[in-house]
């Protein structure tokens, strides 16, 4: 479940079988004695729901957005990556998780062109809410992509910003350097304390991404576009697999540690205030004050803007 702006309403994707889980199935699984898999991101600390059967899938650097560094024995750790898989290990002396890559873009979306205009694309998304304000980078007129807020343009405009653009800088590891990719698009990582390793490098490869200002590695980055678009498609045909042997592990682990409990299923508001909360702590464990307060206020900003352009939108 994610949150939404309309109506404080669980999103889902109709592309995908996923309905929510109500209280009334969380029930009647109890009585069946099916025992429930829950999945928490490495954002999410504890266990809120009270699950037998936890997998904790890490889809960044653990503590990277101010999430817990280290989890429960008991629990089943997935990594979306080998490089996250690594760190991890690294950060707890352990064994490095296995690695469920999930191809995070739909390349259907995405078309290449090589009719490129005179204009680079930043992004900078969470960059904006744990550092600041992205220094200015490359010598072309900027358009910068926004993930919420009344600036947050539609997928349809992104698309078309990403399929035109000369270039585009990421400040952070994000998907949009996936569909710059997919689009025909070279990227650049632009080194910074937020940045870290690629997280995707083993699965993904480099084709099309420059890590420095150089005019070869530029041409580089060009020269491998296709490269990096074939690796993806490689990726997302290899997913159904791993995604096989996931479940059959999965389950196998549900089957050892039985249901003791139905799961309590909350409001969905509920849920998610709750999390906030559970994130904003340790935000401020790891991260200090400074980061904490950055982060609150670009996430009130947010929500004020978000009212004011859905007030707008009913009149």
């Amino acid at each position: 479940m994610t949150e939404s702006p309309h109506k404080d309403e669980p999103r889902i994707n109709c592309n995908l079988y996923t309905p929510i889980l109500t209280q009334e199935v969380s029930n009647a699984f109890y009585r069946s004695q099916i025992t429930p898999i829950v999945i928490y991101s490495e954002t999410i600390p504890g266990n809120p729901l009270g699950a037998t059967c936890l997998v904790r899938y890490l889809m960044n650097f653990a503590g990277a957005l101010g999430g817990p560094v280290e989890f429960n024995d008991a629990e089943m750790i997935i990594s979306f990556s080998k490089k996250i898989a690594e760190h991890y290990a690294t950060t707890n002396g352990c064994t490095e998780p296995e690695v469920l890559f999930l191809p995070p873009i739909d390349p259907r979306e995405f078309s290449k062109t090589e009719e490129k205009e005179p204009y680079q694309v930043v992004y900078a998304g969470k960059y904006r809410s744990f550092i600041g304000k992205p220094p200015k980078v490359g010598g072309l007129p900027s358009v910068e992509i926004f993930r919420d807020g009344p600036r947050m343009q539609s997928r349809e405009q992104v698309r078309e910003i990403l399929k035109h653009a000369t270039i585009l800088y990421s400040f952070e590891n994000s998907s949009i350097v996936t569909e710059a990719v997919l689009s025909g698009t070279p990227a650049r990582f632009v080194p910074n304390e937020f940045l870290g390793e690629v997280i995707a490098e083993d699965e993904l490869g480099l084709g099309g991404i420059v890590q420095s200002e150089s005019p070869r590695d530029l041409e580089k980055a060009i020269s491998t576009i296709d490269d990096g678009i074939a690796q993806y498609y490689e990726k997302a045909d290899n997913f159904l697999i791993q995604l096989a042997h996931f479940v059959e592990k999965t389950q196998r682990q549900a089957s050892l540690t039985g249901c003791r409990d139905p799961i309590t299923v909350p409001t969905h508001g509920h849920l998610i205030n709750q999390h906030r909360v559970a994130l904003a702590r340790q935000i401020l464990q790891n991260q200090g004050l400074l980061t904490l307060i950055r982060v609150t206020f670009h996430f009130v900003s947010r929500r004020l803007s978000l009212r004011y352009w859905l007030r707008r939108e009913s009149t």
